[in-house]
């Protein structure tokens, strides 16, 4: 198993996490744009499985909605 932890710099801050077995991926409170997410995601080989959310704070949930409708994977 992997993690990947990801402090994005813009004004959220809160730092979004990828953990992995194989190509299989799960991403834990994805604080990013879509695009952002699906190019780390990309850039490491990995197929988004899993959608975890720590806490329901905007700041941990903003990329949520966009991994759910885009990848299937469920939260």
């Amino acid at each position: 198993m992997d993690v990947f932890t990801y402090a994005p710099t813009d004004y959220f801050g809160s730092n979004m996490y990828i953990i992995s077995s194989g190509k299989e991926a799960a991403v834990i409170d994805p604080s990013v744009s879509f695009s952002r997410a699906a190019r780390l995601l990309s850039d490491r080989g990995l197929s988004l499985k899993y959608i975890f959310v720590t806490h329901p704070h905007f700041d941990h949930i903003f990329g949520v909605e966009a991994l759910k409708a885009r990848t299937g994977a469920p939260v």
